[in-house]
């Protein structure tokens, strides 16, 4: 963690909503792909709690690097266009 970008800021709400644009997931799809509950990732986006413990911020951070570095997922539109090209 110590390397990433976000380690002196700590903004959560800003983690979490790059999160959500990059992955284009929702708070409760982050919730569960960093093992938590909704409500704690609502609270981490509305400022209400301000700081996670260790292991979901390290979790956050880890999932902030994945979704930046992934490709975009395909719209349905996307998808729709490679499976009649792909022949499938």
């Amino acid at each position: 963690i110590a390397g990433n970008r976000y380690y002196c800021k700590m903004d959560w709400k800003q983690i979490i909503a790059e999160i959500q644009r990059h992955g284009q997931m929702t708070q409760a799809q982050i919730a569960a792909a960093v093992e938590c509950g909704q409500a704690t990732i609502s609270d981490l986006a509305k400022g209400s709690t301000k700081q996670p413990n260790y292991a979901l911020g390290a979790a956050l951070l880890k999932k902030l690097e994945q979704v930046k570095t992934a490709p975009p997922p395909a719209t349905p539109a996307q998808a729709a266009t490679e499976t009649v090209a792909g022949g499938g």
